[in-house]
């Protein structure tokens, strides 16, 4: 029932951010290759670290983002790592959690 739960959980954040966050183009302010992640601007008060490609990243460099809405304002995420990540977490938990195991 947990697993269901936190499955339904991660589909109503990715829905959120699917249907309410506006896609934009952040800038590339600091590479941070030790961590495989950048620091990123897209507004005067918009930053946010995503994952960007650091082996082809370069600071000034555009890298495509969403700006994630209420509840998670001021903050974005990449649009290639995280909805992979979202789906492969509600998708591995939603079976379980129809299990009952967890």
């Amino acid at each position: 029932m947990l697993a269901l739960a936190a499955a339904m959980l991660v589909g109503l954040a990715s829905a959120d951010v699917a249907l309410l966050g506006r896609h934009t183009t952040a800038q590339v302010v600091r590479v941070q290759p030790d961590q495989g992640a950048c620091a990123v601007r897209w507004s005067p008060e918009g930053r946010a670290t995503v994952d960007c490609g650091t082996p082809t990243a370069r600071p000034g460099n555009p890298v495509a983002t969403v700006a994630l809405p209420w509840p998670f304002p001021g903050d974005t995420v990449d649009t290639t790592g995280t909805p992979v990540a979202a789906a492969v977490a509600g998708g591995g938990l939603g079976p379980v959690g129809r299990t009952g195991r967890l």
